[in-house]
């Protein structure tokens, strides 16, 4: 520039800054993606979190109700995590929630959201959108083959991990149908 006093800022120069100001840029989107990342997937189970949970049911159940769509939810508490803890190990404890939430992760259709609530942290959460029966099927035998599709897979991988008897390890659960008027806090 004039005289030598400033810098001078050539071509190659502002070529460099500009890849270095890219690079940030680049690094700060890429961290920001793992941050919401790991706000919205349960770290231990891969499924998606309770922060999921609380910004989808709501949508959802709004979406289900305004264009008149079946909704449901299929709840599922691990039963014995708690002996598990104490008598196998925290490790073991774990394995047991991981292969829960992989049968969960089996069992649910394309379309459904599986879930792990960290409230208690042994509860999973299915959201089940277009939960209607089939033509000849009554939404009482669409409830029994929910229940069954998920009691199978849940049942084997409780079995697969061996544990002692006295634990008692396994999954109770219902399902909750949207009706007609209610709101996510009606269904949950």
């Amino acid at each position: 520039m004039v005289d030598g006093s400033r810098e001078d800022l050539s071509f190659d120069k502002l070529l460099q800054q500009r890849r270095m100001l890219a690079r940030g840029l680049f690094k700060a989107v890429t961290r920001l993606q793992e941050l919401e990342n790991e706000l919205y997937t349960d770290s231990l189970t891969g499924l998606a979190s309770e922060k999921v949970f609380e910004r989808e049911l709501p949508r959802l159940v709004g979406l289900a109700q305004s264009r008149g769509e079946p909704l449901a939810l299929l709840v599922a508490d691990v039963n014995g995590l708690k002996r598990a803890n104490d008598l196998e190990g925290h490790a073991t404890g774990d394995e047991l929630l991981k292969r829960v939430a992989d049968a969960t992760r089996r069992s649910a259709r394309p379309s459904d959201v599986p879930i792990r609530r960290s409230v208690g942290g042994d509860e999973f959460v299915v959201i089940l959108p277009g939960f209607s029966p089939k033509p000849g099927q009554t939404e009482e035998d669409l409830f029994d083959d929910t229940v069954k599709r998920f009691e199978n897979t849940y049942t084997e991988a409780v079995a697969s991990l061996g544990l002692r008897e006295e634990v008692h390890a396994g999954v109770s659960f219902g399902v909750a149908i949207l009706r007609d008027g209610e709101s996510a806090k009606d269904l949950f």
